[in-house]
Order: structure tokens, then sequence, then C-alpha cells
């Protein structure tokens, strides 16, 4: 015989928790003396747990699977007490090239920090010829071992950068872009100064 163990908890769980509610307990149909209003708790209260284990299913509450968890997405150092990126917190010297044809490269100083809450933030000054554009890198995510996606913002728009750090933290290369993804054809690269 096939029966849905879910259904049949909820089923019995409604007639425990109406008979606890609103029926009559005789108590010496009871194997053990109890009032009438402690049996209608016992009963109620019994209806409840089985409605609970009905509605949520046994299989969930007996053996949680982590496929049922959504994966996290770690953006703040305090989630790792050990966190590498931590380490990262200094001013890097090194290049920055345009996504054109030319491929210039641009002096950039790049500057990663921790803030009060935790999150990885950084500022940058690239040096183009006689102007100097400053920025900010926000909106940081781990995307891999020693490896950041930022949101980099400035006065000429906003895009993604994403740099991988050396196993020593002492240096970063890149790539970055306008929009959502990074241009390959792009280099942002830095050295601890």
């Amino acid at each position: 015989m096939n029966f849905d163990m879910p259904a049949l908890l909820v089923l019995l769980g409604s007639l425990f928790l109406l008979l606890g509610c609103t029926g009559e307990i005789f108590s010496k149909h009871l194997s053990v003396k109890l009032s009438q209003l402690t049996a209608r708790i016992v009963l109620a209260s019994v209806g409840l747990f089985m409605l609970g284990i009905g509605i949520i299913g046994p299989d969930k509450l007996l053996s949680p699977t982590q496929a049922d968890e959504e994966p996290e997405i770690i953006t703040e150092a305090a989630a790792i007490p050990s966190a590498w990126f931590f380490n990262i917190a200094g001013s890097y010297q090194g290049q920055a090239t345009q996504a054109t044809s030319t491929g210039q490269a641009y002096p950039v100083r790049t500057t990663f920090s921790i803030d009060s809450k935790n999150k990885i933030i950084g500022t940058y000054i690239i040096q183009e010829n006689t102007k100097r554009i400053g920025g900010t890198l926000t909106h940081a995510e781990i995307t891999g071992p020693k490896a950041i996606q930022f949101k980099w913002h400035d006065d000429n728009g906003s895009g993604i950068l994403q740099v991988a750090f050396s196993e020593d933290l002492d240096s970063f290369t890149g790539h970055w872009g306008a929009g959502n993804e990074p241009d390959n054809s792009t280099v942002w690269n830095g050295v601890r100064e």
C-alpha cells in the first residue's frame, strides 16, 4: 500500500487539533487520568505538531540537505575570521589600459581597505596624460581563490573590475570594462607600494 506521509500527517494533525479544540474527551476512554482541559491541550498540541511536520515535510525535517540551501556569496571580511582579504589593505602602483584599439597604458594607484562594516572597498587615481581621474571601488564580491570583483565609479562612468591577487597578496592583475562585464583586452594591475 502506497500512501503520502505528509498528507497523512496533515490529516491526523487536523483531526487531533479539531478534537483538542472542540471535541469532548471522555476521561474513561483514556488510559491515563487527565482532566478534560489537560487532555484537550495535549491533543491540540499533538495536532499542531503533526500539522507542522506534514506541511514542512518529514524528509526536510529529518534529513535536511545542502541542496535546499542557497549558496552564500561572501562579501564581508567578518564572515571568515582568518580571511585572506584582510591582508590586501594598502596601496598598489600599476597600470590601467584603455578599452580601445591603441591600448594606451596609464599609471594607476589603487588602494584597498576594509570599512567599519568589514566590507572590502577601494579607491583609485588614474593619471591620463595631464588629467587625474579619481574613483571608487564598491560592491566587492569574492569570485574565487584570491579573486574579487568590484563595481568601479568615476567621472567617466562605471563598470566592473575583476582582479586576482598573487599568493603573497603583494600584487594583482585584472581586467575592467564599462557595463556589467570586464573587457579582456584591458588590463588593470598593481604592485604593493
